[in-house]
């Protein structure tokens, strides 16, 4: 026999063993706060806590919201996944919210890579909230522009203000004087 086939050989499956998923030297490969034991009556069942990627299983085919290293919210139907959590995503929109205002980019299929995603969950509804006013594509954008040169500016006000009283770090004033 093999080496691959004696390992498969060796490997017992869930509903034979009565616990948990066994490797060879008895060690879990799942780990299951429900499953620690036998079940207390014949008709309970066992459930699987899958961690990590494996998780993502019960989400496919789903709508789920994306939150993105960079801020960016991604609401999507999600197709498939891989073990790096690399994710590919379906009828995608991006949602900005500015102020009360709230507007959907459409983006199609996005192949999203795994590190970049900070938060992942399904959603219930893709409605956004009632107490935003949903508004187009472009004027949410002009918004989302404007906040931001408000926030370039503040930023460039608190740092002339730092730099004034001595407590500007090295190398931020030569950043000040570019701006």
């Amino acid at each position: 026999m093999s080496n691959h086939h004696q390992r498969d050989h060796n490997f017992r499956s869930p509903q034979a063993e009565g616990r948990g998923t066994h490797h060879r030297n008895n060690s879990p490969r799942f780990s299951s706060p429900k499953s620690a034991g036998p079940p207390a009556s014949p008709n309970q069942s066992f459930s699987f806590f899958l961690s990590g990627t494996a998780s993502l299983c019960e989400e496919v085919d789903k709508r789920v919201l994306v939150i993105l290293r960079d801020g960016k919210k991604l609401i999507g139907v999600l197709r498939t996944f891989d073990h790096f959590a690399n994710i590919v995503l379906e009828d995608t929109f991006e949602r900005i919210f500015v102020g009360n205002k709230v507007g959907d980019i459409p983006m199609g299929l996005q192949i999203i890579r795994g590190e970049n995603v900070v938060v992942l969950g399904e959603l219930d509804s893709v409605a956004p909230p009632q107490h935003l006013e949903r508004v187009s594509v472009d004027e949410i954008l002009g918004l989302q522009a404007r906040e931001l040169e408000e926030k370039t500016r503040q930023q460039r006000v608190m740092k002339q203000f730092l730099a004034h009283r001595g407590l500007v770090p090295e190398g931020v004033l030569d950043d000040l004087a570019t701006s």
